[in-house]
C-alpha cells in the first residue's frame, strides 16, 4: 500500500503531503487549501469529521476512503461535493 500512496505519485511528479501522526480535521482543512491536495485519502471516520467542521468540499479533489466501511451518506457527499471518490475498502485489508 506504501508503494502505491507514495512511490506512485512521486514518479508522476506530484508532491505527496503527509499529516501528522495526530492531525486534527482543522489541520486538515488548512492543508487542502494551502497544498492545494487535489488526491485525499483517508479513512470516513476522517471525512465525518471533516463534515462536522462545516466542510463544504472541494470540487477539484479526489477522494479514496479507506480502512473503514463507508457510509452511503459520506460516500453520497463526496460524489456530489468533489470531483470524483472511490471506496476502497474491502475484506481484503
Amino acid at each position: 500500500i506504501s508503494f502505491a500512496e507514495l512511490i506512485v505519485p512521486l514518479t508522476m511528479g506530484a508532491r505527496v503531503v503527509i499529516a501528522p501522526s495526530k492531525a486534527d480535521p482543522d489541520w486538515i482543512l488548512m492543508a487542502l487549501e494551502e497544498y492545494d491536495i487535489t488526491l485525499l485519502d483517508a479513512t470516513p471516520s476522517t471525512y465525518q469529521m471533516l463534515l462536522e467542521r462545516s466542510w463544504s468540499g472541494k470540487l477539484n479533489l479526489q477522494t479514496i476512503s479507506i480502512g473503514e466501511s463507508l457510509p452511503v451518506n459520506i460516500f453520497h457527499f463526496l460524489l456530489g461535493r468533489t470531483k470524483c471518490s472511490w471506496n476502497a475498502y474491502g475484506p481484503t485489508e
